[in-house]
């Protein structure tokens, strides 16, 4: 996937630090919780309707401090 972010980022000439996508901090925290409330609905598993674009935030960081060996 990094091969793939990289050929996007040079391929629309990002600048370095720059967006790779305009998408607005509300349209994130919609597309979350209708993917969580799917998830919920496919498993029946209810807890996943309270799955927040925090607990993504919370987990990634985790995972790249404790389960990433790069």
């Amino acid at each position: 996937m990094k091969t793939q972010l990289l050929m996007y980022h040079n391929g629309n000439k990002i600048n370095k630090g720059g967006l790779f996508f305009s998408v607005s901090t509300k349209s994130i925290r919609n597309a979350v919780k209708r993917t969580a409330e799917r998830a919920a609905e496919k498993t029946g598993r209810e807890d996943y309707k309270k799955v927040s674009s925090h607990d993504l935030r919370r987990f990634f960081a985790h995972y790249l401090l404790t389960v990433r060996k790069e």
